[in-house]
């Protein structure tokens, strides 16, 4: 079963992309953070990653590395649903 929140991460210069830079599905976007912030830990995320909400088709985070190794997070504005 696939939960409403969809990880994805990897690395900028990693050609694969797509469904191989899946993470896992979570049913809150809080733990979705969560497993980000935990792969981000271990140094398994890579230089980015996504979180989209499938109800609505829409990044609702995302993380990335900058220029000089600052990262950078946004979450996107929406309403909680």
């Amino acid at each position: 079963m696939v939960n409403r929140y969809l990880v994805f991460c990897g690395d900028v210069y990693y050609a694969g992309g797509g469904w191989c830079d899946f993470i896992g599905s979570f049913s809150s976007l809080e733990e979705a953070k969560g497993k980000d912030t935990e792969a981000n830990i271990d140094d398994k995320s890579g230089t980015w990653c996504h979180i989209v909400d499938i109800s609505t088709g829409e990044v609702v985070y995302e993380r990335k590395h900058a220029h000089g190794g600052h990262q950078l997070t946004q979450e996107r504005s929406r309403t909680a649903r």
